[in-house]
């Protein structure tokens, strides 16, 4: 295989195109690194690993573990230096289970305790070897999962829970060594002394990157002890000492952690630890700016965490202060100043390029941005407290303090800077942030992130600067920032007819703006900035309002402004729309006269940032959807396909890019229809999801065959072994599969082709190969985000043996999998399943296959074994994925959630479904009604079974319709709760808030839910 290997790399030196056949199990692989970014640096990394692997050793041919190695093979010399250094990891690639999913704490600590059986306790050079290695192993394992999961989040969080625990073993192991040579550290009372390791920054956030350091403040108990004849302080800090030179000093494995503890109180001048009560005084006397930076992502890691807690309920008060002194404000302002300075000076110049962390619209004006606004209202409210950077994010939008355009810039910027700073740092594994402005390694990267290089230049350009201007706000907020918006009141009724003083230009700016907050404005000042930007355009709703007859039209816009769920953000797209369309006054003159296309225009401008978007990007909609009559409520699957066929067949086709942006455009089209109607009360919440059901499968329906001619064109005509045609099903699941798509939800799918074989093109390859690429063309026609946007996510965690299954399946192998091996919650997955996609006759083959298995075939567990592990499936995703906290409930995870109502329905469609076909229903409350007939669910539990998920979906749709994105979280706190319940129709009284009803109704429901449940399951 070298010689062959060799071969292929001088083909490529010599400029020709290499035939990769003739490889025998590297074959595959080879033809991967061919078409991938830097073939020929790939194919040395893949000789030198040939070169240090075992005779006979198995070597991956397609699926998961063959996109894995060959992504960690193209990403530089770095990663492949690791795979050849212990052949384990690049075996452990074959079959991890933990690729795509997060490893627990006990998990790792399980696996670093198995590589360090068997260590002489006293043999320090060698334990931090073990420990080097260990974290290796998983950090190849987390490239992995960087290059083939949409995981930023993930991976920041394993990287650091593996941090933790390298940490947490290394202090346990010097400190026992410590110990026994001098003593153990003793109270002055004779209790034990402790020590606690507090990660700061990006390892308190849990974002570490690949090569971060950590960020570390140790603290001991107290001063008042021994250890043998040294002091507390002598003791810890030789423990210190000793911890931070295992993890940071190189070995043959490398190193572990980088450690920094600049941090520490006094910086670099001060003691490498401090007692908790020497580290509570300095802060109470010297605390400054940028200490309240360090604590807000402060998070005990390693060693004693209660005593971590203790100082982190100390500090909690500096940090994020209830009151703020124009001392604490002027502090961030000079922090803005230093960081906005800081950014101009890395600019530097372009033979180096653009530090992605430091430089103008880069990482850290992203996270000091974010920082800041918690630091000046996370002490009025404390669901600000957060210290993931993207969590904050959407903390802030939901209470009001930034814009949606300002959320999803930053939000998609700082994605985008920390992949590539992922990517910069696995290269040759250095830390660095500097991004080149030219050259093979930026487009090595762009192509490694999927981007052209031309179009990633262009990227990178506009997110800079969509940073920068946004970062500039903050420069120019001054003390205003500080009062931030105040908790929406719903007006009821029409405006006070106190509202036209805002149109005669005589108030001043103290008393415009108690106007609005009167009127239901949470950012009244804004709200007054942007109504005297109106005034100043003559053509605009308001500028026209001098002008007779126009004035009450004026009047009327105001009216209903605060009359949306949202006056702050249906004001703030209204004006989008003034500055889109401009002195055409057409659209105004539509406004005026038609009162009913203003309620519904403001309604929609206060309960869908997404559709507003789309409206003022495309305001010729207007005509077509409101006016010509052509916004049916509902249109038929048929309708839909017809029409989008024949929009598809006017273009050319080979214009693929054409017709992708038409089936975005139609789309973006139907989701406004469904919202628009969905708003004006016009569809019922199952009609939403049927329409955006339908819409869906239209879609997919009409793709398929252009990524079907696509592939046929390029590979031939997939055919079995005896000559027949094969083809491919694509079965939804889930909400699709179940008709109860809602916004923004993402396309559970998997793929099933009919026939193991080979295609009949020039360019022939197997059928398992050719489905598995026309499916990924699929998901990536799908997904790729293009002019007109994107479709849809797709999730396949739901195939057979998941994310470490292969992406296709054939249908003989789709059966034998669930007939001898499924797990039970797979069966559960299956009654939602149905075609949606592909051949049709194959997909009801496999559809009548699938009823027959999962109600007909004996399970293997008896019904109360049944009912036992669905109840420990359900309780162990609601321990680990529900992440309720202070701040949130989940609507879908946690008790009494939606998933509770799914779990009690197939569970009894499981029991018995087999006798009783009426219980084969895909929808939940389908099926509800079935057990209610069948007489398995008495009428007062379905009623309230019903009643709660019709309720917690009106939610989930009102969450999803803000943004067009999966969403399963209700804010807690009162600001983010009175936008969402005016939204779902909530209105003020005399005795409560909206919000608070709100509340009161969503925790009456979720225990009544979970209470049915613990009956089923109890």
């Amino acid at each position: 295989m070298l010689d062959a290997l060799e071969r292929i790399i001088r083909e490529l030196d010599r400029g020709q195109t290499p035939d990769p056949s003739g490889l025998g199990p590297l074959t595959a692989l080879v033809h991967a690194l061919v078409r991938g970014p830097s073939p020929r640096e790939s194919l040395l990394g893949l000789r030198r690993l040939v070169a240090a692997a075992a005779p006979k050793t198995p070597w991956p041919v397609d699926g998961v573990a063959l996109e894995a190695l060959a992504a960690l093979l193209s990403s530089g010399p770095e990663l492949p230096r690791l795979l050849s250094r212990r052949p384990g990891r690049r075996l452990a690639l074959l079959s991890d289970s933990g690729l795509g999913r997060l490893w627990s704490v006990d998990e790792l600590r399980h696996d670093l305790e198995d590589q360090l059986e068997g260590l002489d306790p006293g043999d320090a050079s060698a334990f931090a070897l073990r420990v080097t290695s260990f974290r290796n192993d998983h950090y190849v394992r987390l490239a992995a999962c960087e290059f083939l999961f949409p995981t930023l989040e993930q991976v920041g969080r394993e990287l650091s829970n593996l941090a933790d625990v390298c940490l947490d073993r290394t202090m346990t192991f010097v400190e026992r060594a410590l110990s026994i040579e001098v003593g153990a550290p003793l109270l002055g009372d004779g209790e034990p002394c402790r020590l606690v390791a507090v990660a700061m920054g990006k390892h308190g956030a849990m974002e570490l990157n690949f090569c971060s350091d950590v960020d570390l403040v140790f603290l001991y108990s107290a001063d008042e002890g021994q250890a043998g004849a040294l002091s507390l302080h002598e003791f810890y800090s030789r423990v210190c000492q000793q911890v931070t030179r295992l993890l940071s000093e190189a070995n043959p494995e490398g190193y572990s952690f980088r450690v920094d503890l600049r941090l520490r109180p006094e910086g670099s001048r001060g003691p490498i630890c401090n007692s908790l009560a020497g580290a509570q005084r300095y802060y109470e006397t010297w605390g400054g700016p940028y200490d309240r930076l360090a604590w807000l992502k402060a998070r005990p890691a390693a060693g004693e965490l209660a005593l971590g807690e203790e100082m982190l309920r100390f500090m909690r008060p500096f940090v994020f202060p209830r009151s703020l002194h124009a001392e604490v404000v002027d502090q961030i302002q000079e922090l803005y100043r230093r960081i906005d300075a800081e950014a101009r000076g890395v600019g530097v110049g372009a033979r180096q390029g653009w530090n992605v962390k430091l430089g103008g619209g880069g990482i850290r004006q992203v996270e000091f941005l974010v920082q800041a606004l918690q630091l000046l209202h996370g002490g009025k409210q404390p669901a600000l407290q957060e210290r993931a950077t993207l969590a904050a994010l959407d903390k802030l939008l939901f209470l009001g303090l930034i814009a949606e355009h300002e959320h999803r810039q930053l939000g998609e910027a700082y994605e985008l800077w920390r992949r590539i700073e992922h990517r910069l740092q696995l290269y040759d594994g250095r830390q660095t942030h500097v991004l080149p402005d030219a050259g093979p390694l930026r487009e090595r990267l762009a192509r490694h992130l999927g981007r052209d290089p031309a179009a990633f230049d262009r990227e990178v350009a506009s997110r800079r600067l969509q940073v920068q201007a946004i970062f500039g706000t903050l420069g120019s907020a001054g003390e205003s920032v500080v009062d931030g918006p105040t908790p929406l009141a719903a007006p009821d009724g029409p405006a006070r007819p106190a509202l036209a003083a805002l149109l005669q230009g005589e108030l001043d700016r103290e008393d415009r703006m108690t106007l609005l907050e009167r009127a239901g404005f949470a950012q009244a000042e804004r709200a007054a900035e942007l109504l005297e930007l109106l005034a100043d355009k003559p053509w605009g709703p308001l500028g026209r309002a001098a002008h007779g007859a126009a004035r009450r039209g004026a009047r009327s816009l105001l009216e209903e402004l605060c009359r949306s769920p949202d006056p702050d953000a249906a004001l703030n797209h209204l004006v989008a729309l003034a500055l889109r369309y401009g002195p055409h006054e057409g659209i105004w003159d539509l406004l005026e006269h038609n009162p009913s296309t203003l309620r519904l225009l403001t309604s929609l401008f206060g309960s869908s940032d997404h559709l507003a978007r789309l409206f003022i990007d495309h305001p010729e909609l207007l005509d077509r959807l409101l006016v010509a009559g052509h916004a049916r409520v509902r249109r038929s699957l048929q309708e839909m396909h017809d029409e989008l066929a024949g929009r598809l067949g006017a273009l050319a086709p080979d214009d693929v890019e054409g017709q992708l942006n038409t089936l975005r455009r139609f789309r973006n089209e139907e989701v406004l229809r469904v919202g628009l109607h969905d708003i004006a009360g016009g569809l019922e919440l199952d009609g939403v999801w049927h329409q955006l059901s339908d819409l869906a499968q239209v879609i997919l329906a009409l793709t398929f065959p252009l990524i079907w001619n696509e592939a046929t064109t390029r590979y031939g005509t997939p055919r079995s072994k005896d000559g027949r045609a094969a083809t491919m099903a694509v079965l939804g699941l889930g909400k699709l599969g179940s008709r109860e798509l809602t916004y923004g939800s993402d396309l559970d799918l998997i793929f099933v082709y009919s026939d193991a074989g080979s295609t009949d093109g020039r360019r022939g390859v197997d059928n398992g190969e050719f489905f598995a690429r026309l499916a990924q063309r699929l998901i990536g026609a799908l997904s790729a985000a293009l002019e007109e946007g994107r479709l849809y996510e797709v999730d396949t965690r739901l195939r057979p043996s998941g994310n470490q299954g292969t992406l296709v399946v054939s249908s003989a192998a789709f059966r034998d999998y669930h007939e001898s091996a499924a797990q039970p919650w797979e069966r559960q997955v299956l009654i939602k399943a149905r075609p949606v996609a592909g051949d049709p006759n194959l997909g009801a083959e496999v559809e009548r296959w699938i009823e027959r298995f999962v109600f007909e075939v004996e399970p293997k567990l008896d019904p109360d074994e049944l009912r036992r592990e669905m109840d420990r499936h359900r309780r162990r995703m609601e321990k680990e994925l529900a992440g309720e906290n202070g701040g949130f409930y989940n609507l879908k995870l946690g008790p009494g959630g939606l998933l509770d109502i799914d779990f009690i329905v197939q569970y009894y469609q499981l029991r018995h479904g087999g006798r009783l076909p009426t219980l084969r229903a895909r929808s939940s409350l389908e099926a509800l009604a079935a057990l209610q007939q069948e007489g398995l669910i008495a009428p007062e539990p379905t009623a309230q079974l019903v009643n709660g998920y019709r309720f917690l979906r009106r939610i989930e749709n009102r969450l999803r319709i803000v943004r067009d994105r999966s969403a399963a979280r209700l804010p807690r706190q009162a600001a983010g709760l009175e936008v969402m319940a005016r939204r779902l129709g909530y209105r003020q009284q005399l005795d409560s808030t909206p919000g608070a009803r709100l509340l009161a109704d969503y925790q009456q429901t979720t225990r009544s839910i979970r209470a049915i449940y613990e009956r089923v399951f109890g």
